[in-house]
Formats: structure tokens, C-alpha cells, sequence
């Protein structure tokens, strides 16, 4: 009939979810640490850059999504069932959007785990490539301080009480607090962006080439981190 499907093929991974692993820890009195969850973003980052450079919007990263292949102990971004794919036609304007958050907004089916996904997708379906930044900082916190969203969240500001529950480093506490601002025009607007700041501040090690292509949008903004100490 000439239209368009999408078709999604998935494997079979065998691992641990982050949010098993998560219990697992708790259990046993202990949490994820700074230098893991520094090691997760730099290995989840670039997958998030490829997909958004090829207008694919996963809308759904959170612990239960992320899981730990038992094979190479490489973290797996699954489930993408809910993504948010953009026609050719549309494909123009998700750049735009990376690249001016405030510009454009994709509007679609509420979708999300409440407390990972931002607000604005929550209540109006409207997602960006900020979006799955800002669930992925939500992943992180969560995994940092063993505790779920809602109950770091003010359910009025949307602000998240995180910070005096760990003890990290002022880069990674400002990086994630950013990501995690209420306000979509006050985060990250790209993965690309996020990488290069976080090898800017030293807090990464450059990481190696990807097998995929890189990203070739996103803004750099005039966002300064904290001061060295």
C-alpha cells in the first residue's frame, strides 16, 4: 500500500538488568559507585548519540531497560518498543530540535516510567533528544543512591533532592543535576554535547572509536562546571 513501517528486531541478551543488580547491592548494604556510573555514561552515551543521529528516540531508559551482558559485561540498552521515530520527511526537524530544544518539540503518545522520563513527556508527550539524557541522569541517580525517583522528586517543582544522599565529585554532581533540570531548555540539548564535556572536564577518558557512525549535531552552549578544587 506504499507506507512506511517500522520494524524492530531484537536479541536476546543474557545478563542482569541495572535494576536487579541494583537490589542485589542493597541487599548486601551497598550501592553503585561514582567511578561505575562514570563508566555507564561513557559507554551508554555514544549509543544514545547514534540513535538520535539516526531520529530515533528510545523514550524509555531506566534500570529495568539497561542490562549487563554477561558475555563482555558491557551495559545493553533494550527494549525499544517505545521509541519515537521520525518519518524521513520529519528528519530535518529533529536536528533542529537537538540543536535548539526550544525551537521544536515532538509531540506523540504518553510514554514512560514516571519519574525517569522528564515532565514534559510524562504530561504531554512531547519528547526531545534531552529526553533520554535526562532519564538516563535519572538512571544514574537512581542507581547512586538506591532509591526510586519519586522518592528524590518534588512532586510540585519537579526538583530533585539527590545531592546529600552521595558523596561525589562537583562535575558529576553538576553534569547530573543538569541533565535532570526541570526545565527542558536548561539541560543538555545533545549526547554529543554531554560526551564532550565530560572529556573536556576530565572526568572520562576519551573513548575508543564506535563501530557506529558518529553523531554530526548538537549545540555546544555556554555552560561553565564547577571550578576545579
Amino acid at each position: 500500500n506504499g507506507k512506511r513501517h517500522l520494524l524492530l528486531v531484537q536479541d536476546y541478551i543474557e545478563g542482569e538488568t541495572y535494576h536487579t543488580l541494583c537490589n542485589q547491592r542493597l541487599k548486601a548494604g551497598k550501592r553503585f559507585s561514582e567511578a561505575e556510573i562514570l563508566q555507564l555514561l561513557r559507554q551508554l552515551l555514544p549509543v544514545l548519540e547514534y540513535i538520535h543521529s539516526m531520529g530515533v528516540i528510545h523514550r524509555d531508559i531506566s534500570p529495568d531497560n539497561i542490562i549487563l551482558r554477561n558475555t563482555d559485561q558491557l551495559p545493553v540498552l533494550i527494549d525499544f518498543g517505545s521509541i519515537k521515530e521520525v518519518e524521513n520527511k520529519a528528519h530535518s526537524q529533529l536536528i533542529e530540535a537537538i540543536a535548539d530544544p526550544e525551537g521544536l518539540s515532538l509531540s506523540g503518545t504518553v510514554i514512560g516510567k514516571r519519574g525517569y522520563a522528564p515532565p514534559e513527556q510524562m504530561n504531554q508527550g512531547i519528547v526531545c533528544a534531552h529526553s533520554d539524557l535526562y532519564a538516563l541522569a535519572a538512571t544514574a541517580v537512581a542507581l547512586l543512591t538506591g532509591k526510586q525517583p519519586h522518592q528524590l522528586i518534588d512532586p510540585q517543582s519537579y526538583q530533585w533532592r539527590w545531592q546529600e544522599r552521595v558523596s561525589l565529585s562537583p562535575k558529576l554532581q553538576w553534569l547530573l543535576a543538569t541533565m535532570l533540570s526541570p526545565k527542558p531548555s536548561d539541560r543538555f540539548s545533545s549526547a554529543t554535547e554531554v560526551i564532550n564535556l565530560l572529556q573536556k572536564m576530565s572526568i572520562l577518558p576519551t573513548p575508543a572509536k564506535q563501530t557506529a557512525p558518529a553523531a554530526t549535531v548538537g549545540q555546544s552552549v555556554n555552560r561553565r562546571p564547577p571550578a576545579r578544587k
